[in-house]
């Protein structure tokens, strides 16, 4: 008898778990996740990254939001010109020895 119930316990355990795991693949959806330094900000239906810097010569922050496209746009193309850099420097390891025209 004890064997019976605890059988039965198992399988209704079992069926919450089991139909968890249809819903995996659909939550597997990735979500993008800013930079260090971005705040999340909805705008009605829009949702944008802000960050507060404060410019040269000046004390006030300025805040700049960007749209996710923006945003990743602006990663790659900070991403392409640290590799530049990195590059040039190995490249010239002498300053003397290289001249930019």
């Amino acid at each position: 008898m004890r064997v019976l119930i605890l059988a039965i316990l198992l399988a209704i355990a079992a069926v919450p778990a089991m139909a968890g795991d249809s819903e995996k693949p659909a939550a597997q959806t990735k979500e993008f996740k800013p930079p260090p330094g971005y705040k999340t900000r909805r705008h009605g239906d829009q949702t944008y990254y802000c960050r507060k810097t404060v410019e040269i010569g000046s004390r006030f922050p300025v805040t700049s939001c960007y749209s996710q496209e923006q945003l990743e746009a602006m990663l790659v193309e900070n991403d392409r010109q640290r590799r530049e850099i990195e590059q040039h420097r190995s490249i010239c390891s002498n300053p003397a020895e290289c001249v930019v025209q």
